[in-house]
């Protein structure tokens, strides 16, 4: 029996050790500016927002900004909650390469189901509170940019994004659950409840990865 203990006893502090070990290293920066780190292709984390000024702040739940490189206007949405309790997306146009400094004028705006935006905003928020700066060299001029943010009392906005975000990780469901907004709005056909079954996958995909691999 104390065998087993003792054997026991030092597998958990050589799991402890392990892990301490895997952690995160500092960062030895070149102070003379040469590159001293290697390109990655796929992030699986939001980056900060690095334009001059951020994109509108409302109190909305949702703020989703997509600029395609050779496109000539970028969609931009939100998802808000009015002050007599309906949830509401609102899909505009605006120009690809200038951020707006105010929302546009919607051109679509669509009433959805509470449990439709709560989704959505399990969605933003945890992705959100997961942006944090990269260690190795990622971006390039042309490609798309996916902008994201939220508000959330107590806390305030939360802005980041993507640039063309790939495999299969957490930027690249937030670009889907983007894109299936838009569509969603641009479909007359449109399903609530459809959506919500998609976006629900999305969600629980994102929330098994941040139990696993979360760094905040």
């Amino acid at each position: 029996m104390t065998h087993t203990l003792t054997q026991l006893t030092l597998l958990s502090l050589f799991l402890v050790v392990r892990a301490t070990a895997l952690g995160t290293q500092p960062f030895k920066p070149v102070v003379t500016g040469e590159i001293n780190t290697d390109p990655i292709k796929e992030l699986d984390h939001l980056e900060p927002f690095h334009g001059k000024v951020p994109l509108p702040e409302d109190y909305y739940l949702a703020q989703y900004f997509e600029a395609p490189a050779l496109a000539d206007q970028a969609n931009y949405l939100i998802v808000l909650r009015t002050k007599d309790g309906r949830y509401l997306v609102r899909l505009s146009k605006t120009a690809h390469d200038k951020f707006p400094t105010e929302a546009p004028t919607p051109d679509k705006e669509i009433e959805i189901p509470e449990s439709l935006a709560s989704v959505i905003y399990d969605l933003w928020v945890n992705a959100l509170l997961e942006v944090r700066y990269e260690r190795r060299q990622h971006g390039g001029l042309d490609g798309e940019l996916y902008y994201f943010s939220t508000f959330v009392t107590s806390l305030g906005w939360m802005h980041g994004y993507t640039w063309s975000p790939g495999g299969d990780l957490p930027p690249v469901w937030m670009m889907e659950a983007g894109k299936k907004l838009v569509a969603f709005a641009h479909d007359e056909k449109r399903s609530a409840t459809a959506i919500e079954g998609e976006l629900t996958v999305l969600r629980n995909k994102l929330f098994r990865y941040i139990k696993a691999h979360g760094k905040h």
